[in-house]
């Protein structure tokens, strides 16, 4: 299984599960934002996210991806990459069935229909 290894010291925080390494398209709601962002890996208690203009720490966000839409905080951030602790966990099925989602995209063709497919199952639209 392909996994991050927990990172303990980030922002005084530390991983209780391994996370599942992925590169989805996803978005991000709040009260003063809705935005496109790159899943990068995921777990059943958590994520982290890319995009260029992230929201602040502490932020109460929605992450929706597909099935995923849930709700949770922004625990770190540096750069253009966040770490986000869902408020409820996900199944690890739910976890288990995005890895192979982004597995089967990453062999894909990048072509404008399966990009656009892929920004309609990530938005549920």
């Amino acid at each position: 299984m392909d996994v991050t290894e927990p990172d303990a010291g980030r922002e005084g925080e530390s991983r209780r599960e391994p996370r599942l390494e992925l590169r989805l398209l996803a978005r991000i709601e709040s009260l003063s934002v809705c935005r496109s962002v790159a899943l990068l890996n995921l777990s059943p208690e958590g994520a982290m996210i890319e995009c260029d203009e992230l929201p602040p720490l502490g932020a109460d966000i929605v992450l929706a991806c597909g099935e995923i839409d849930v709700l949770g905080v922004i625990k770190w951030a540096r750069r253009h990459r966040a770490g986000i602790r869902f408020d409820e966990p996900v199944s690890e099925a739910l976890v288990l069935r995005y890895r192979n989602a982004s597995r089967q995209l990453a062999g894909m063709e990048q072509t404008p229909a399966t990009l656009r497919a892929a920004r309609e199952w990530a938005t549920g639209r």
